[in-house]
């Protein structure tokens, strides 16, 4: 009996590692900065322009400190912020601004978006990100795609396949400080950041889009135990009212951006499959054929005596 019990806590040991390997291969552990928040990570501009600073080494208001390059996942391509929005009075955007770099071996080079006119220039299209009412959204930054663009069009000579280092990310909310520029312009409004997840799908800048309504989710929640999959598939795929319409009105009126956000928010769970992690794969094989050898010397070991 006291044989069995060894071998099967060995078994509960590798099962329980692997799982601990799997997890982390998409959240990604950021340290908040001591004495940060996400209230007091804002800093106010004109055009009632607010913005976030997420990471930066360089803003004593920034609100996590920056990952080493360990932190982040070899296949990473695309970093997912989760955060909630309360007290929701008039429609906003969103958009990120970022400074990163890749991992391509011989000059993964600093990949730079700060306006939307960078957007329009590397990806042909503004980042359309609208918020009209309380929630828990998910906003992805499109690293990979985006560095394929700049590439394209010779911003910059290489990058890579993944994202290797971060060096700041912020993001911009329009249409929610006051004319001041000292605080949110209508009170009781608030929005608390809750995390940043790793991604290892590519996406486009029209994918990542949304157009207000239920907050669409790019990752699945229920999927962060085993860390072995992530979707697009949004959580609740049934367009508000009127969606639909005013998706063919803004393709007639050349609003394409707005039209996109729609049409793909609706086609993110067709239009790129989860993605296997072969680490993972590796992972389970093994806890699996440990499992089964532990079996194997029980059954034997109990029929010799």
């Amino acid at each position: 009996m006291m044989k069995i019990k060894k071998y099967a806590s060995v078994a509960m040991a590798g099962i329980m590692t692997a799982s601990l390997l799997t997890s982390s291969a998409f959240a990604l552990d950021l340290e908040v900065r001591g004495g940060q928040s996400s209230e007091t990570c804002f800093t106010y501009e004109t055009d009632n322009k607010a913005w976030a600073h997420l990471i930066n080494p360089y803003n004593k208001v920034s609100l996590y400190n920056p990952p080493n390059a360990k932190m982040i996942a070899d296949d990473t391509k695309d970093l997912i912020v989760q955060f909630t929005v309360s007290g929701v009075q008039e429609e906003f955007t969103v958009f990120p601004g970022f400074q990163v770099y890749g991992d391509d071996e011989e000059a993964g080079e600093e990949l730079s978006i700060w306006s939307q006119s960078d957007y329009e220039e590397v990806a042909g299209s503004e980042y359309t990100y609208k918020i009209d009412q309380d929630g828990s959204y998910e906003l992805v930054i499109p690293f990979r795609a985006l560095a394929d663009g700049a590439v394209d069009q010779g911003s910059i000579d290489f990058w890579g396949d993944n994202l290797d280092k971060v060096g700041i990310i912020e993001l911009c909310f329009s249409n929610v400080g006051n004319d001041d520029m000292t605080g949110f312009k209508h009170e009781g409004f608030s929005v608390e950041f809750t995390g940043i997840v790793e991604s290892n799908v590519s996406r486009s800048v029209a994918e990542c889009a949304f157009n207000g309504g239920e907050p669409v989710k790019f990752y699945d929640e229920s999927q962060s135990g085993a860390g072995e999959e992530q979707t697009d598939e949004p959580a609740d795929t049934d367009a508000p009212d009127g969606q639909e319409e005013n998706t063919a009105d803004a393709a007639d009126n050349n609003a394409a951006t707005e039209g996109e956000a729609v049409n793909t928010t609706a086609q993110a769970g067709s239009s790129s499959s989860s993605e296997s992690n072969p680490a993972v794969i590796i992972i389970i094989v093994c806890v699996c054929v440990v499992v089964i050898a532990a079996v194997v010397v029980i059954v034997v070991k109990k029929k010799k005596n």
